[in-house]
């Protein structure tokens, strides 16, 4: 808030003062056209519309709007990287001006400022900075530690070991879902990783969820369970993931519906 125009706080802050206001009837009719509106951009994604963001409305706050409609595509369930499309390339092809924009190049236009911390959980992490900031009335440096970095750090510093190697395997941090390191005394050195889409952490939870769990939750049910069980649907298994000689593996994409 602090960042936007005076007159377009001051247009914001009239809208959603009128909003409020509105009877309860008005409300209830809002949030029933708003799952709908929810259950279409689904739809929409789902038959191959490309989309964009953008926030036409009278009283939208500049900036904040956009980080909330990032929030609202997630609740309609579209990917991450869906919206992180919306945002930058999309609009570039739909102007026909991708040789200036939509995508990181040398001598491109910045269209979008993506953040280090920027999550592929979008609706977790947008405007940490900011919030820090505005919260703490903090002035110093905010730093952002690459996220399997720090479960490397916080396994290697807390260890007995002078060298290791070290493997951290997550859903997804930044664009990395898997990393390799090697610790030796107080450096840590990242060797390689394995980026979004392809993820462990992101295939245990789709299982989750196909054999009717909740995503986030109740991994560890699944977890349990799988040591009273036979490897049956092996065959089936083996057309989900891919394992390469040099210890990698990509998984078959057409199966998950996060992409």
């Amino acid at each position: 808030m602090p960042y936007i125009r005076p007159e377009s706080l001051k247009e914001w802050r009239e809208v959603t003062d009128k909003f409020h206001k509105l009877p309860p009837a008005m409300h209830a009719t809002d949030r029933e056209e708003y799952q709908r509106q929810l259950v279409l951009t689904k739809l929409f994604d789902a038959a191959g519309v490309r989309m964009m963001v953008g926030t036409d409305g009278g009283g939208q706050a500049p900036g904040q709007s956009i980080h909330q409609e990032f929030d609202e595509l997630a609740k309609a369930g579209l990917s991450p990287l869906k919206i992180l499309q919306m945002t930058t390339l999309n609009p570039a092809e739909f102007l026909d001006r991708t040789a200036t924009m939509g995508s990181i190049d040398v001598g491109k236009n910045a269209d979008a400022n993506v953040a280090a911390q920027f999550p592929l959980l979008i609706n977790q992490g947008m405007g940490v900075e900011l919030t820090v900031r505005e919260k703490l009335n903090f002035k110093g440096p905010v730093y952002f530690s690459e996220h399997h970095l720090s479960h490397a750090a916080s396994a290697f510093f807390c260890s007995p070991f002078e060298e290791a190697a070290i493997m951290t395997v997550d859903g997804v941090g930044e664009w990395a879902t898997c990393a390799q390191f090697a610790g030796r005394g107080a450096s840590i050195e990242k060797r390689r990783e394995i980026h979004y889409p392809h993820s462990l952490g992101l295939l245990y939870s789709a299982l989750t969820a196909f054999l009717g769990f909740k995503v986030n939750d109740d991994e560890y049910k699944i977890m349990g369970r799988a040591s009273y069980g036979e490897p049956r649907f092996r065959a089936e298994f083996d057309q989900l993931i891919e394992l390469h000689s040099d210890g990698s593996f990509t998984l078959s994409l057409p199966y998950f519906s996060y992409v």
